[in-house]
């Protein structure tokens, strides 16, 4: 079966640097449960005086300690989302407690290249993307994100 995936947004930024904590893709999600969201491009990440350059899916393999991504799981640098909240930032002990399962989920999440997000029966948005690192700035050399939704069974 063929799912009809509706476009709900895009976001394209190219030679820019990324200084805030969120950028907005998403106001509030309404008429779909899940979600797909699809990324490409690159970019650099200040470490240690130098430029590290990735992707949507990070920078595996890089020795980078957990306090310095938003997911201490995945890859620092991977693009990240989270559903509702502000552009303000991020209670990081929120998301080290739902990673240890001492709470409920956090609602940051890894998107990558390619991500698909099932909506909470209620609450759904507004949409924002980061990077699972915490320093600033970082350096987009280019950047297309697009947020797709739709009703699935």
């Amino acid at each position: 079966m063929a799912v009809n995936w509706a476009n709900l947004g895009e976001l394209k930024r190219n030679a820019t640097d990324f200084t805030e904590p969120w950028w907005l893709i998403g106001d509030a999600i309404e008429g779909v449960n899940t979600l797909k969201i699809t990324a490409k491009g690159e970019w650099e990440l200040p470490v240690a005086g130098a430029a590290i350059t990735c992707g949507p899916n990070g920078a595996p393999g890089l020795p980078i300690i957990a306090e310095s991504r938003l997911l201490a799981t995945f890859a620092a640098g991977a693009l990240v989302g989270k559903l509702g909240g502000s552009t303000a930032g991020v209670d990081l002990s929120a998301a080290a407690a739902a990673a240890d399962g001492k709470a409920s989920p956090s609602p940051i999440f890894p998107i990558g290249e390619t991500c698909l997000r099932p909506l909470p029966e209620h609450d759904h948005g507004p949409l924002f993307i980061s990077f699972n690192f915490t320093s600033r700035p970082i350096r987009i050399k280019t950047l297309e994100v697009i947020l797709w939704g739709a009703m699935l069974a």
